[in-house]
Parts: C-alpha cells; structure tokens; sequence
C-alpha cells in the first residue's frame, strides 16, 4: 500500500501549493496501483519459487 509519508519536512509556501498537495494526496487513494513489466516478473517469480519448493 502507498504511503504518503517523507523524509524530509515539506515547506508549503503558498496557499496553492497547499491545494495541489491535497488534491495529489486525496487521488493517490482512489487510483489502483498500475503493475509494471518488473512487478509482474517479481509475483511471477515469487510463485515460481513457492511451487518449486513447496514439495
């Protein structure tokens, strides 16, 4: 699961940067997550291993 946490502290400067933080915060929840050529490799080849060694 995404987080939305940082390192560093974040410095807001204007009342519309406040906004867009926001509003980038608030869509992250609601998109799936999109699963890339590795991701699909990296489940591909965890299954891979468990079937292998599950005998």
């Amino acid at each position: 699961m995404a987080t939305s946490s940082f390192e560093k502290p974040i410095e807001i400067q204007s009342d519309e940067a406040a906004k867009r933080l926001v509003d980038v915060l608030e869509s992250q929840s609601s998109q799936p997550v999109k699963k890339t050529g590795v991701l699909k490799n990296i489940e591909r080849s965890e299954e891979l291993l468990k079937r292998l060694y599950s005998h």
